[in-house]
């Protein structure tokens, strides 16, 4: 697979994440920043800024989710027939092609179960679970590049805010 680096334990973690996680993140992490802002000396909307817009890049280049290998393997995963692809890895492995393909397939048999049950817990037939988890998928990408987008911005201009706050005016 192309995308091996996603497959860490952070990219694990990542891939079950929706766009709730995200917003609950951002929202703590610039409101931490505002309150440090008002009690303390310094700039800390600016740096909680930073730290979002950071994050959220950093978490996005993980994100399996970013892979077009990711989604080849759950619509393969979503239409695999179980117990064909069972009886194919119980053959011996012969060479090193045979050992990949086996460990391919034991992904897809894992990924498909996984997705199996995530339609039966929403009580829905898998072609229609698919469509709402991929939509769900693809809500929380665009949700970590709006908080690269707005962590960007806040760390650039937060301290004007900040500083129309405290004195009333720009150059405080």
């Amino acid at each position: 697979m192309r995308f091996r680096h996603h497959q860490t334990w952070l990219g694990r973690y990542l891939e079950d994440r929706t766009a709730w996680f995200y917003h609950s993140w951002g929202v703590s992490i610039l409101s931490l920043g505002i309150v440090m802002d008002y009690f303390m000396r310094g700039l800390w909307l600016p740096r909680a800024g930073a730290v979002v817009a950071g994050a959220a890049a950093y978490t996005y280049f993980f994100d399996p989710r970013t892979s077009d290998d990711w989604w080849a393997m759950r619509r393969k995963s979503a239409a695999l027939e179980l117990e064909d692809v069972r009886a194919e890895i119980a053959k011996p492995a012969r060479d090193r092609a045979s050992v990949m393909r086996a460990r391919r397939l034991a992904a897809q048999i894992s990924l498909a179960e996984k997705l199996t049950a995530q339609a039966k817990e929403l009580q829905l037939s898998l072609p229609l679970a698919m469509r709402i988890l991929n939509e769900r998928h693809h809500r929380a990408l665009q949700v970590q590049g709006f908080w690269v987008l707005l962590g960007t911005l806040i760390w650039a201009f937060g301290d004007i805010p900040v500083e129309l706050a405290k004195c009333g005016a720009i150059p405080c």
